[in-house]
This record gives structure tokens, C-alpha cells and sequence, in this order.
């Protein structure tokens, strides 16, 4: 009878994982558009700004250090928290490729620059409170890019 029970604990704690991690996948999936859409709001972008002629940017944040499934995913909700708590309701962030994109309408590159350097500082803090200090921690690259044309790499350290 206890091995019945055993058994039948280990499966609801399996069920209950699995329930768990798919609804951590959906919570950043909620704040994240899909790179389809992504790309799709991308272009419905680009054409306003040409019929307004208004400038936006296109933020693309890449890793730099290779990490384990895990730590990334962990770093990805990370990242994905910073962008929805320190950026405005009209910015679109989602998926660009494998990557984490950020569009930010009405807004020049120096202006994105700015909003970078905050987004980065955010994310170190929160990457100390998370991640084991004695392990490699997360690097992205920053790669801008504003319409009118103009591109600029910026690398950055998270954690200096």
C-alpha cells in the first residue's frame, strides 16, 4: 500500500512539474510576440514610420556567452521581465529569430541608446540576484538599429 502511495505522489509531482514549467514557458511567451509576429509588427513599423516620417528603432539582444539550456532560460525570463517592467506599453518586444527583439516607435538611436543602458543595468542587478556568482554569468551584445538607416553594435558586459 505505501509503495501504491509512492508511486502515486511521484506522478502528481511530475504532473505538477510539468504544469509548472509549461506555465513559466507561457509567461514569457505572454510578454513576448512570436518571431512571426514579431517580424510582422516590424514591417507595419517600418511603413509607419516612412508614412510619418517619424524615426523608430530596433533593438536585437544576443548572448554572447554560451550557457547551458537551463541558465539560458532562466536568463531569457530574466531578460523578459526587465523589458515588460522598463519599457512603455507601445514598445514591442518578442522573438526576432532565436534572439530577444525590442522595437521602440518614435524613438531615435541615441534615445535607444539610453533606454539600453538601463535595460542593461536592470538586468546585471538581476542577474546577481539570481545567478551563482561563481559560475560564468550572462553576456549579451546589443545590436541597434534605426530606420532612418543606421546601425551600431554595442557590446556589453552584464556583470562587471
Amino acid at each position: 500500500m505505501a509503495v501504491g502511495y509512492e508511486v502515486r505522489e511521484r506522478m502528481l509531482n511530475w504532473i505538477l512539474g510539468s504544469v509548472l514549467r509549461r506555465g513559466q514557458k507561457q509567461q514569457i511567451d505572454e510578454h513576448l510576440l512570436s518571431p512571426e509576429r514579431f517580424e510582422g509588427r516590424l514591417y507595419e513599423e517600418r511603413a509607419r514610420a516612412d508614412r510619418a516620417n517619424t524615426p523608430f528603432t530596433c533593438l536585437v539582444f544576443e548572448a554572447l556567452r554560451s550557457m547551458d539550456q537551463v541558465d539560458r532560460k532562466k536568463a531569457e525570463r530574466l531578460f523578459a521581465g526587465v523589458l515588460t517592467e522598463h519599457t512603455r506599453e507601445i514598445d514591442i518586444k518578442g522573438w526576432y529569430g532565436r534572439n530577444v527583439g525590442l522595437i521602440l516607435p518614435l524613438t531615435s538611436s541615441v534615445d535607444a541608446e539610453k533606454v539600453w543602458d538601463k535595460l542593461r543595468a536592470e538586468f546585471r542587478k538581476q542577474v546577481i540576484r539570481n545567478f551563482d556568482a561563481a559560475l560564468p554569468l550572462p553576456e549579451y551584445k546589443c545590436v541597434l538599429r534605426a530606420h532612418p538607416r543606421m546601425i551600431r553594435d554595442r557590446r556589453s558586459s552584464t556583470v562587471s
